[in-house]
Formats: C-alpha cells, sequence, structure tokens
C-alpha cells in the first residue's frame, strides 16, 4: 500500500512539473538595436503572445518580434515580456483571459491590432473587477501609440464584461 501511495504521489509531481514547464513568461531584449534569440525549444508551436513591452521601440509581430522553433527573437530594439503556452492546452492561464469572438474583437487575427485588442480586453477586465474607471489611458505603457484605437477598444470590452 505504501508503495502504491508513494508512486501515485511521484506521478503527480511529474505531471505538476510537465504542466508547469509548458507554459510560462520570459523576457527578450534587442541590445543595440539587434537580433537577439531567446531560447525556448519548439516555440513555433506554442501559443506565444507579447504580454508586455518595455522599450520605446516597437514591437510588431513578424517585423520585431516572433517565435520559431529555436525560441523568441526580437529585433530592431524590441524588449518586451512574453507569455507561451503549448497550443494543446487551454487558451487561459497565469491570469491571462483573452477576448473570445464573442466579445466583439473585429480585427483580422494575427495581426497587431487584434493583439492589442487581446492586451486591452485583458486590461479591462482586471480594472473592472477592481472597480476602477474605465480609462484605457493608465496602461499606456502597454500599447504602442499606433495602436491605441484597438486596445481602448478592447479594454472598455473588458471592462464592461466585467461589470455588468
Amino acid at each position: 500500500m505504501k508503495i502504491r501511495n508513494i508512486l501515485s504521489l511521484t506521478l503527480i509531481c511529474v505531471s505538476a512539473y510537465a504542466a508547469q514547464a509548458s507554459a510560462g513568461t520570459m523576457e527578450c531584449a534587442s541590445s543595440k538595436s539587434g537580433f537577439i534569440r531567446c531560447e525556448l525549444p519548439d516555440a513555433g508551436n506554442r501559443n506565444v503572445k507579447l504580454i508586455r513591452q518595455y522599450s520605446k521601440a516597437a514591437c510588431n509581430r513578424d517585423y520585431t518580434w516572433g517565435a520559431d522553433s529555436d525560441g523568441i527573437w526580437v529585433d530592431k530594439g524590441c524588449r518586451a515580456a512574453f507569455s507561451y503556452i503549448d497550443n494543446h492546452q487551454a487558451p487561459t492561464y497565469s491570469g491571462y483571459h483573452p477576448a473570445r469572438n464573442g466579445d466583439g474583437n473585429p480585427y483580422k487575427q494575427g495581426s497587431n491590432e487584434y493583439e492589442y485588442y487581446q492586451d486591452g480586453y485583458h486590461a479591462g477586465l482586471d480594472d473592472g473587477n477592481a472597480n476602477m474607471s474605465m480609462a484605457c489611458e493608465r496602461h499606456s505603457d502597454m500599447y504602442d501609440s499606433r495602436f491605441k484605437e484597438s486596445f481602448c477598444a478592447g479594454h472598455a470590452a473588458g471592462w464592461k464584461k466585467a461589470r455588468y
């Protein structure tokens, strides 16, 4: 009986470790505006999202950042934090709740506008649940000013979802 319990506990621990290894966050920064690759095996087969931009230089998917079989790469001064999850896992993790199609994201999936809407939706949910105002400008460090409209549209949708 003791051996069965030990084996069960070992299996639970190994399963928990495997689940942790398949999702997480990491930072990657382009130094002196050069190309940098941050190692993340099989990143091209993971759902990788930019969750926080630190640089003043633009971070645009497939132009100044991306993910491939060797990891997440950044270029041209992009510095950011990224989340990742294996594609076969549920799309919500680590507190990140992406907008669903029914939540009004009008942008083409994979576009910068779509991604900023998603990020705005997440921030709006957090603000609404914290009883904060609907002012998306408080998150100006989370979006490139060119995509303020899509971020704020997502923020408003997320805020309304949390409040009503």
